[in-house]
C-alpha cells in the first residue's frame, strides 16, 4: 500500500508535473475569461519555469545530501557489501537483451570494483533491475545474491537484510548514489542493520556555485530528484520506515 500510494502521490506532487498543470490550468482560465486567476497561476508558473532553468537551484538542493555521508577510507576488512539497484533501464534491456545503464551506472561499477578489491566479502544486489549476463562477464556470478523483490529502498533494506543475513558485528557497505545516501542510512539503521555508507553517483561539486546554464531540461531534471529525495527524507521518518528525518554520520 506505501509503495503504490508513493508512486501516485509523487506522480502528482512531481514540480515539473504541478508547474505542467499550472501552466494548463492558466491557460484554460485565460481561454474562460478568467483573467485574475489566470494571472494567479501563470505569473508564478513561468516564473519558476525560468528560475529553475536557469539557476543550478536542483544541485542547491542535492548539495546537502551528497555531502552529508562522505565517503569514507577503503577498510581494511569488510564481510559484505550491499548495493542498490536503479542504475539499469529495464524498458531498454529487455527489448534490446542487453545490459542498458543511466545515470547511476557508479553504483554497479562500483559493486564491481569492491567485489575485488574484498574477494572474501559477500555482494548482495537488490532491486528489479537484476543483470545476470554483467555479473557473469566480470567473473562474480557464483558470489552476487541477487534480490529481486524490492520495489523501494524500505524494501531493499528488509530484503537484503533477510537474504544476507548479517551477524552482529559485521563490516557492510552499503554502496548507493551520494543524494540518496542519508535515506538509505536512515532506513538500513530503522531495520536494525548498520552499515558504512560508501556513496558514489555524485552530481555536484562539493561546494555552493552559482552557475547560469541556459539548459532547462537539464535544470529541471535536477530538480525533480533533489525535491524527490527531500519528500521521500520526510514521508519515510513520519512513517516510521527511517531512523531520523535527516540521518547524519
Amino acid at each position: 500500500m506505501f509503495y503504490l500510494a508513493s508512486k501516485i502521490l509523487w506522480t502528482l506532487a512531481q514540480p515539473s508535473n504541478l508547474l505542467l498543470l499550472a501552466l494548463a490550468a492558466g491557460a484554460l482560465a485565460l481561454l474562460c475569461g478568467r483573467r485574475r486567476l489566470a494571472s494567479w497561476l501563470l505569473y508564478p508558473a513561468v516564473l519558476t519555469l525560468v528560475l529553475v532553468g536557469l539557476l543550478p537551484v536542483g544541485q542547491w538542493l542535492q548539495l546537502p545530501l551528497e555531502n552529508r555521508f562522505p565517503p569514507p577510507e577503503p577498510p581494511e576488512q569488510v564481510d559484505g557489501i550491499v548495493v542498490l539497484g536503479g542504475a539499469v533501464d529495464l524498458d531498454v534491456a529487455r527489448s534490446r537483451d542487453m545490459v542498458a545503464f543511466h545515470g547511476s551506472a557508479e553504483r554497479d561499477i562500483a559493486m564491481v570494483e569492491l567485489a575485488r578489491r574484498y574477494p572474501d566479502a559477500t555482494v548482495v544486489y537488490t532491486g528489479m533491475d537484476n543483470w545476470p549476463p554483467f555479473v557473469e562477464r566480470h567473473g562474480l556470478a557464483e558470489r552476487v545474491l541477487f534480490e529481486d523483490r524490492a520495489r523501494n529502498t524500505y524494501e531493499n533494506a528488509l530484503y537484503s537484510k533477510r537474504l544476507a543475513s548479517p551477524a552482529p558485528g559485521e563490516r557492510w557497505l552499503l554502496v548507493t548514489s551520494a543524494a540518496h545516501m542519508p535515506r538509505s542510512v536512515g532506513v538500513f539503521r530503522q531495520v536494525g542493520w548498520p552499515v558504512v555508507p560508501y556513496p558514489v553517483d555524485y552530481e555536484t561539486e562539493g561546494e555552493f556555485r552559482i552557475l547560469i546554464r541556459p539548459d532547462a531540461a537539464l535544470r529541471w531534471n535536477e530538480f525533480d530528484r533533489a525535491v524527490k529525495e527531500w519528500v521521500g527524507l520526510l514521508a519515510y521518518w513520519l512513517s516510521g520506515r527511517s531512523s531520523a528525518p535527516f540521518p547524519a554520520p
